[in-house]
């Protein structure tokens, strides 16, 4: 039997649960694959067949033994289609519940159907927004030998609106000179 066989059949018996019956090892010289019955394992696994054990808090009176076995089952049940739910070929997304006359005012299905806010900017995804946020930055800006100065990028109408709602201020950058009128 050649190393590769040996391995290809080991992998089945790990597959099907079964080498832990068996003591095996492979001779590299000759090529012999060699295996030995582990009697102490096989008998104790055998006084098992057939038997499993659920432990519960719960009493005999509140749940019997059938029930409880039955509540096990059905927990196996919903833990394998929470599996599936999680899977990455299922797109899944909150669904929320509303009433049409509190969320559909005219401005919203103005929002929606023309993808602009009521002060003309468009609407964005988050991933959008944060990319668009991310276009905001301080730069140095060299004048001459040895002599530079910090420059902020000038906001867009949607970043000074982000901002403001956040409640938050774009401040220059640190030495930046600011013009007054």
């Amino acid at each position: 039997m050649e190393r590769d066989e040996f391995n290809r059949q080991l992998g089945a018996l790990k597959r099907r649960k079964m080498a832990k019956h068996f003591a095996y090892r492979f001779d590299h010289t000759t090529g012999a694959f060699f295996f030995t019955r582990k009697e102490d394992a096989i008998t104790e696994e055998e006084s098992l067949d057939g038997l499993y054990v659920i432990r519960t808090n719960v009493t005999e009176d509140e749940l019997g033994d059938v029930a409880a076995v039955r509540a096990y089952k059905n927990l196996a049940k919903v833990e394998r289609a929470f599996r599936s739910f999680k899977t990455s070929s299922l797109r899944v997304r909150s669904i929320y519940h509303w009433r049409e006359d509190r969320v559909r005012s005219q401005g919203a299905n103005n929002k929606q159907s023309q993808r602009r806010t009521n002060e003309g900017l468009s609407v964005s995804s988050f991933e959008d927004l944060l990319l668009q946020l991310n276009g905001l930055c301080v730069a140095e800006m060299e004048l001459g030998t040895g002599c530079t100065v910090p420059v902020t990028s000038k906001p867009t109408a949607l970043q000074t609106k982000v901002f403001d709602l956040l409640g938050g201020q774009i401040h220059p950058a640190p030495g930046e000179v600011q013009s007054v009128r």
